[in-house]
């Protein structure tokens, strides 16, 4: 069963760093990336999928509902979809409200590998 996911990051670097991820390293048929550009379309690509979404990765900061509320919602309304929230920020604020609502936490600047191993795992390779 592919691993489908949700991508939120308004950052042009991190978006590269993803498009070549998913196109270099997983099957097309194995990992179907989707990106949006703010949280308000994120939310909306998670009720259009619901059920079909296993995955949503965002940033903490970004337009439109913020990513801590976007894991919020995610908790409330897709307790099913695994939440990878990355973040720039250290403050003690930012990660303990990210922990609570994050299956994984990646703190900025991070290795690919760390991105990668979670995604392998989740895919079970």
């Amino acid at each position: 069963m592919p691993l489908s996911i949700i991508i939120l990051d308004d950052d042009a670097v991190q978006v590269e760093m993803f498009n070549n991820i998913f196109r270099h390293r997983y099957d097309r048929n194995l990992v179907i990336p989707a990106f949006v550009k703010d949280g308000d379309e994120a939310l909306a690509q998670l009720e259009k999928k619901q059920g079909e979404l296993n995955l949503i990765i965002t940033d903490i900061s970004h337009p439109g509902v913020n990513g801590l509320d976007l894991a919020r919602a995610c908790r409330k309304n897709h307790p099913n979809v695994i939440v990878l929230i990355q973040t720039a920020f250290g403050g003690d604020e930012y990660l303990s409200e990210a922990k609570k609502y994050a299956d994984y936490l990646l703190q900025k600047p991070y290795k690919v590998h760390e991105l990668t191993d979670i995604i392998d795992h989740l895919l079970k390779i």
